[in-house]
């Protein structure tokens, strides 16, 4: 595994997730429309990331990271993440 350096995060993008029910329900859009966000987890984050951590579920928008290809991953800034999924208001 690769280890980001500054606020950049290492994210796998997740691309289908089974409901309660056993249906698979797509999470990530296909390249006809590229304005769009997906869902990922983090793998990794650099030492400047403030906000997240491993194995966070998150929302990034389209086309805002470096994919890196060795490692089928995409190294992002902790700015372009959009949303994290699952966390309760404090």
């Amino acid at each position: 595994m690769i280890q980001p350096r500054g606020d950049y995060v290492v994210i796998e993008k997740v691309t289908q997730e089974m409901s309660a029910g056993g249906i698979y329900i797509p999470t990530s859009k296909d390249e006809e429309n590229p304005d769009d966000c997906y869902n990922a987890k983090i793998l990794a984050i650099g030492p400047l990331v403030k906000d997240l951590k491993v194995g966070d579920d998150i929302v990034v928008g389209m086309n805002m990271g470096i994919e890196y290809k060795p490692e089928s991953v995409e190294l992002v800034r902790e700015i372009y993440v959009l949303a994290i999924l699952g966390t309760e208001k404090k």
